[in-house]
């Protein structure tokens, strides 16, 4: 494939890091946070442009229930 992600999770937080590799814009189904973008970017919404890359958090305690 074109787009390359990994995630990694500690402290409470996850991040998950998206790579287009391809020519051509590409929608991913990853959610979060924008940290950063190569493309300078302060907005995502799941739409990668051709080889952008970004890093996007997700707080891990937004998912957790209290008893």
């Amino acid at each position: 494939d074109e787009v390359f992600a990994y995630r990694r999770v500690g402290a409470g937080e996850a991040y998950t890091v998206v790579l287009n590799f391809s020519d051509k814009p590409q929608r991913v189904p990853y959610v979060g946070e924008l940290v950063l973008s190569n493309y300078g970017y302060s907005r995502y919404d799941g739409l990668l442009q051709p080889c952008e890359s970004v890093i996007l958090r997700e707080r891990m305690d937004d998912h957790v229930k209290t008893k």
